[in-house]
C-alpha cells in the first residue's frame, strides 16, 4: 500500500511554488498518492488534475489586505 502525501498551496497561477509543486507531484506519483488542495486557478488546477494519482480538493484563494 502506499503512502498518502497531502500538498497544500494557497495559490494555483503562475509562480515558482506552484511549478515547483507540480514538478514535486509528477515526481512523486510512481511511489506515493499525492491529494493537493488548492485554489481553482489556471493554469495549475488542471495539470494538477492530470498528474495526481490522488484527490485534488479546492481551497480559497489567498487575499492579501492591509
Amino acid at each position: 500500500m502506499k503512502n498518502r502525501i497531502l500538498a497544500i498551496s494557497a495559490r494555483a497561477d503562475f509562480g515558482g511554488g506552484s511549478e515547483h509543486l507540480y514538478t514535486l507531484t509528477t515526481g512523486l506519483t510512481s511511489t506515493y498518492i499525492v491529494d493537493i488542495a488548492c485554489p481553482n486557478q489556471l493554469p495549475y488546477w488542471p495539470k494538477f488534475a492530470a498528474c495526481t494519482n490522488g484527490k485534488l480538493f479546492e481551497i480559497p484563494f489567498r487575499k492579501l489586505s492591509l
